[in-house]
């Protein structure tokens, strides 16, 4: 990885999730500073050479990480500390974007995003009753039994003649 003449850090970084962009570590004191940070998302080689594919992305950052400018910029802006309503991470703002407006994301990462969208449309699911158990799950709309093992269970019943066929069953409440 080159180093940039100016500073005695890498041209780029790569997006490591739940730790520090540029030292790969914790956080410590569960307190970031988000900044604009040059992100290696592919690395691919040319004529024998490895190059990176980077974009700018705003990411987490540590207290140690940070440098005085950066730090000097979290103070001065007016959008304060915020928590990530995911992880609990105390964030600081101290990068702009390309059009001079303070960063405004709600999540410390993408991974973080993704986790609390991800439950909150599970927590959105009715209850369900399994076809072969009985027993109430959350599920996709149109799933019938609770794991495989039921749905392999009610298969092999109904080739022994057991059961009749199944039929679409209805998402009732708990």
């Amino acid at each position: 990885m080159n180093t940039s003449p100016t500073r005695n850090r890498p041209d780029f970084f790569f997006r490591k999730a739940g730790c520090c962009t540029r030292c790969d570590g914790p956080f410590r004191e569960s307190t970031a500073y988000v900044v604009a940070e040059k992100i290696a998302w592919k690395v691919i080689e040319v004529n024998g050479e490895p190059l990176a594919l980077t974009q700018r992305e705003m990411v987490p950052v540590c207290s140690d990480c940070v440098d005085v400018r950066e730090r000097v910029l979290a103070d001065d802006m007016k959008g304060g500390k915020r928590s990530c309503p995911n992880c609990s991470l105390i964030m600081f703002p101290a990068a702009r974007n390309r059009l001079g407006a303070v960063w405004n994301g709600r999540f410390c990462s993408k991974r973080c995003e993704q986790r609390h969208r991800r439950g909150s449309k599970s927590a959105a699911r009715p209850y369900r009753h399994c076809g072969c158990c009985g027993t109430s799950f959350r599920g996709r709309v149109d799933a019938r039994y609770c794991s495989s093992a039921c749905r392999q269970a009610r298969y092999r019943m109904r080739l022994e003649g057991h059961v009749p066929a199944p039929v679409a069953s209805s998402g009732g409440q708990k």
